[in-house]
């Protein structure tokens, strides 16, 4: 499959009170044409800033290392102007609650047709006339009323589709959705998925869905990748991971969420998110694993493919004990004899 976007080993750090604080740690992951692909993963994971740095929204960042192409194009290699030409006409972007991402200020019309009329180089009243075509096929009715209101005066619901039209109003070739379900209650949440992902079919789009939830990633995304301190952990068909789990984190992850359909408890995971100013030097998830081996306090291991038995697509993992069928079924380790040397791959192999 051909990649629009590929991002390849991309580390970017912060400055904080004269301290680094690494966001990314070589992150490496793509999105296919007419592909849907999730990030999962706790708050502070690296998420958001992964697709932030695809946007150029990071002005105080430090980009250490890395490549990112978009179309063929190198994306940091762009001036500013060519990122703006990008951004929103080529790359679309929900952020994380409407209300605070919409200027409260101006009309709903207004910030809609502000994109239209800069992109396409049209009149007012065609943008005005798309911008009421585009509220009306996100199932928003009163269309002439709505674009005259200003942002409190809608509902959460209504907010998030003018939000999901503002974006698909522009036809870019990807979507980037920012936890757009947040703060929505589930029947809203429901609403908004069926409507975000017909119209990305439909546009003939690609789209990257970021969230904590993995029930929602796991209901509209082909592939995910689980983003732990900055990296990458765990990647491979959205079924297949959430299904049959091979890193510690994301089996945590998976047993963190009640479930109505299984009879077992919640598992929670032990301990908090490492300090992204002082990083372990071995596997960042290993002071809270209970898979941990001697040698992940040392080395942190580097994601490799996995090919496992019965697995319906490509995975990969960085672990150096990746977790049994068993293991992740129950949520806890079994005692298994681990040699020094063994591979990872031979590891999976007898698993």
């Amino acid at each position: 499959m051909t990649e629009l976007l590929q991002i390849d080993d991309l580390a970017i750090r912060f400055r904080s009170y004269g301290h680094d604080i690494n966001v990314l740690n070589g992150v490496s992951y793509s999105v296919g044409w007419k592909e849907s692909v999730g990030l999962v993963g706790e708050s502070g994971s690296g998420k958001s800033v992964t697709n932030l740095a695809v946007m150029g929204l990071l002005p105080t960042a430090v980009i250490d290392r890395g490549r990112m192409r978009f179309d063929g194009q190198d994306i940091l290699a762009m001036g500013p102007a060519r990122r703006r030409r990008l951004r929103g006409r080529q790359i679309g972007m929900i952020f994380q609650d409407p209300m605070n991402s919409l200027n409260p200020v101006l009309k709903i019309g207004r910030q809609i047709e502000e994109g239209i009329i800069l992109h396409f180089r049209v009149s007012r009243s065609e943008a005005r006339r798309r911008a009421a075509d585009i509220l009306a096929r996100c199932e928003l009715s009163d269309t002439d009323v709505l674009l005259n209101k200003y942002p409190h005066e809608l509902s959460g619901g209504m907010l998030q589709r003018v939000m999901i039209a503002a974006a698909l109003v522009l036809e870019p070739k990807l979507l980037i959705a920012d936890e757009p379900t947040t703060a929505l209650d589930v029947t809203v949440q429901a609403q908004m998925l069926d409507l975000m992902s017909s119209r990305v079919r439909e546009a003939g789009a690609s789209m990257v869905l970021i969230s904590h939830d993995l029930g929602v990633v796991a209901s509209v995304t082909d592939r995910v990748n689980v983003m732990y301190a900055g990296s990458i952990v765990e990647s491979g068909p959205s079924i297949e991971v959430f299904l049959r789990p091979m890193h510690p984190y994301t089996v945590g992850l998976v047993h963190s969420i009640p479930s109505l359909s299984e009879d077992r408890g919640v598992v929670p995971i032990d301990g908090s998110p490492p300090d992204l100013a002082a990083l372990p030097p071995g596997c960042p998830f290993a002071p809270r694993c209970r898979w941990r081996l001697p040698v992940c306090d040392r080395i942190k291991p580097a994601m490799e493919p996995i090919h496992r038995s019965g697995a319906a697509g490509s995975r990969a993992i960085a672990c150096h004990n990746p977790v049994s069928d068993r293991e992740a079924a129950s949520g806890t380790p079994e005692p298994r004899a681990v040699s020094a040397g063994v591979t990872q791959a031979d590891r999976m192999a007898g698993l």
